[in-house]
């Protein structure tokens, strides 16, 4: 009989298609020959394959069984597999109940009072802080009623009137021609040109001014006007800032 053996694949078969592990025997050819289903014999052996063959002569009678063979040694440990995969980390916990507060401590003896220091000297006065701005003036009261007019006082004496100035002094006349024959009385000739005016002359200087009449008597007083309301008081100008603190004494 003639059989081909993998010799090639995993260990064992566990998860494979039988026939692919290592060690899966297939037989192709057999005396007499097997009958193979639509006379096709098996594919020879592959490339991972090795093919045995033996033969068996006439089978004689069966011999008493042999004793059992000592166990064999064990095979070396096989190789360490690949660790698995870390799982995923699981979800944080609860966060635990706040504990409860522990009980107060009993409160320790007051300490001994200390010595009193020496009182510091007075610090400096602080200077004054700035005048605050003056409020705004308030508005004027509205004027009195106005008071009725006095009296006209009576009217002075006209004063005289200055002098007159003198005339001014009459220009010379001319020469008087000698007088002709007296001839026949002939037509009136045509009126001569007026001739021309003569300059006024100088004009007197003013005469005194008469003296002042008597001023007259005082008109009545009026009576005065009603006093005019006070104006609204202005509000009070802003506190000055303080000034600063002098130091503490020592």
């Amino acid at each position: 009989m003639t059989a081909c053996v993998r010799i090639s694949g995993p260990g064992n078969g566990n998860g494979n298609i039988f026939g692919l592990a290592r060690g899966s025997v297939r037989i192709i050819a057999t005396v007499p020959p097997t009958a193979w289903v639509n006379g096709i014999a098996p594919a020879p052996c592959g490339s991972d394959e090795q093919q045995i063959t033996w033969t068996s002569s006439a089978t004689g009678a069966t011999g008493a069984t042999g004793a059992t063979g000592s166990q064999g040694p064990a095979g070396p440990s096989g190789a360490t597999g690949a660790n698995g995969t870390n799982g995923s980390t699981g979800p944080q916990g609860v966060t635990g109940a706040t504990g409860a507060n522990g009980s107060n401590g009993a409160t320790g003896p007051q300490g001994l009072q200390g010595v009193t220091g020496a009182t510091g000297a007075n610090g400096s006065t602080g200077s004054n802080g700035a005048t605050g701005a003056n409020g705004a003036t308030g508005a004027n009261g509205s004027n009195g009623a106005t008071g009725p007019q006095g009296l006209q006082g009576v009217t002075g004496a006209t004063g005289a009137n200055g002098s007159t100035g003198s005339n001014g002094a009459t220009g010379a006349n001319g020469a008087t021609g000698a007088q002709g024959d007296t001839g026949p009385k002939g037509l009136q000739g045509v009126t001569g040109e007026t001739g021309a005016t003569g300059s006024n002359g100088a004009t007197g200087s003013n005469g005194a001014t008469g003296a002042q009449g008597d001023t007259g008597p005082q008109g009545v007083t009026g009576a005065a006007g009603a006093t005019g309301t006070n104006g609204s008081t202005g509000s009070i100008g802003a506190t000055g800032v303080q000034g600063d603190t002098g130091p503490q004494g020592p």
